[in-house]
């Protein structure tokens, strides 16, 4: 799971904050952690990174979905926010097939 805590609001409340529904571009990344390590401040060049890019989530449909059914606020935030989170973990098993370290 990717981690986003619906109930402080995340992506689900940006998005149902906005004066337009935005396209949520959504992505994941591997191998950062060896280029710029936890309490380093110099980069290690030559390393692997892998960044994948998930297809753009339209948030007018699930804003709209909301409306019909008369969604609460919070429900609205959380909803958005597992839609999103969702895609988010199915890219997360995409890379992990993809990025390897020799």
């Amino acid at each position: 799971s990717s981690g986003i805590n619906a109930e402080y609001g995340g992506i689900g409340r940006l998005v149902q904050e906005c004066d337009v529904p935005p396209l949520v571009i959504p992505f994941v990344h591997r191998g950062m952690e060896n280029v710029l390590p936890l309490y380093h401040t110099v980069p290690r060049p030559g390393k692997k990174v892998t960044i994948m890019v998930g297809t753009p989530i339209d948030t007018a449909e699930m804003l709209s979905e909301c409306r019909r059914f008369d969604f609460t606020e919070p429900a609205t935030r959380k909803y958005i926010t597992d839609v999103i989170e969702l895609k988010l973990d199915k890219l997360c098993e995409k890379i992990n097939d993809v990025h390897y370290v020799d």
